[in-house]
């Protein structure tokens, strides 16, 4: 089984600089790259949190090869090829 690369990016940012730290991850050649699956951060309430599953399918169809993972507080859940936009 071959190892491979990824990144959790925390979706704090506006969807646009969101989608440009996606493709630049893809871009250095990592195959995953995450997002956190909770509706706000403990102790920042006031941070707007993009919502994990509708920013991934948008996500999706900004990159070619990358595939995603979703991070939750009680497991991890690798979509991998799921969420690939374009094969």
């Amino acid at each position: 089984m071959p190892v491979r690369f990824g990144a959790t990016i925390c979706q704090i940012v506006p969807f646009p600089l969101l989608r440009d730290d996606f493709v630049f991850a893809e871009s250095i050649g990592l195959d995953n790259a995450g997002v956190i699956d909770q509706f706000g951060i403990d102790g920042a309430p006031e941070v707007p949190l993009l919502e994990a599953w509708t920013t991934l399918a948008g996500l999706a169809r900004e990159t070619e090869r990358i595939g995603s993972v979703r991070w939750s507080r009680t497991s991890l859940s690798a979509t991998r090829g799921c969420w690939r936009s374009r094969s």
